[in-house]
Formats: structure tokens, sequence, C-alpha cells
């Protein structure tokens, strides 16, 4: 709960007075959190004690920090990539101009699915005629660590391919031709 209502809080931006946001976050991610959990789980009642209203302000912060220090001018929380084959339309954490950034906000390292699910963004973004993403980062707001990459030194270090083979290859799996029947 606190890492959501800090994310939906950093969505809101500077949108004065600041009680009033964190009361609309507040709010925001209790609706998600209750579609996202199963049928007896329940967020009725749930109140962030002063502690965790003052976590969730510092998530704020360096989430808009590192929004800042990218250095792009279009901010965009919830960015939608359209759904491509058989994978359906997907939302991604944050993306400034060319750059696609997911939040963790996790006490572990990056996975190795923490950069799949960037790299699927960044491809359908790609392949789906959007203006290009170049780089990925993944940020952990939690642990104060962050990986900085560009689309084609993660491809490569993890594949040994270049952006257009392997965009070549997402695309044949997904559109069918790639998988046996």
């Amino acid at each position: 709960m606190i890492s959501e209502v800090g994310f939906r809080l950093a969505a809101l931006g500077d949108k004065p007075p600041i009680e009033e946001n964190l009361s609309v976050a507040f709010d925001e991610a209790t609706r998600f959190l209750s579609s996202e959990t199963s049928s007896n789980a329940s967020t009725d009642g749930i109140r962030l004690t002063a502690p965790e209203l003052s976590e969730v302000t510092s998530i704020a912060q360096r989430i808009t920090e590192l929004c800042r220090s990218v250095g792009g001018k279009d901010v965009t929380f919830f960015p939608e990539f359209r759904g491509l084959g058989m994978l359906e339309k997907c939302q991604g954490d944050i993306r400034v101009d060319d750059t696609i950034i997911e939040i963790k906000y996790v006490d572990r390292s990056f996975r190795s699915t923490d950069f799949r699910q960037a790299l699927t963004y960044a491809t359908l973004a790609n392949l789906g005629g959007d203006n290009g993403i170049d780089r990925i980062i993944l940020y952990n707001p939690l642990r104060g660590t962050y990986v900085d990459t560009t689309l084609e030194e993660l491809i490569f270090s993890s594949s040994g391919r270049s952006v257009e083979e392997f965009e070549f290859e997402f695309l044949s799996v997904l559109d069918g031709s790639g998988v046996s029947r």
C-alpha cells in the first residue's frame, strides 16, 4: 500500500495542496489494490500511520526527482502500449520521452523478469509505431538503487543480437509464426 500510494502521489505531480493529493493517491491506490487482490482480501479500513505517510511522501519525492534527472520534457505515468499478436495492450509505470522507467519497490535485487517487463514495453512501443524507446531504467526507491541502460546494450548483452534482430524474433513469436503448433 505504501509504495502504491507513493507512486500515485508522484503521478499527481506538483499539484497543491499536498493533503488533498495524499487523499486522492490513497483512494486511487486502494481501488487499484482492491481490483488486483483476490475476492477474500480487502483494503477496507486500511489507514497509514505517520511514519508510513512520511515514507509515502519520500517515495513520491524520489520518483519525481528521478523523472526530472532523466531530463525529458514529456513525463507520462501509466503509459499504455498497444498489444501485438497474442499480447494484449499493457501499461507501464513511467515514460519520459524515449525512456521507460519501471519502479520496483521491493527488498531484493532486480531480476531478469524486471528487465523482460521493461524490454517488452520498449519493444511494443517501437513496433507499434510510437516514438521509439531507446533507454530503460529500473528504479527501486526503497533500496535507492537503479539500473540505467540503453535498449541496444540490454539486448546485445543478454542475447548477442541487435535491436532489429530481437524485434524481428519478438514479432515472429507474438504473431504465431515462431510458435510450434
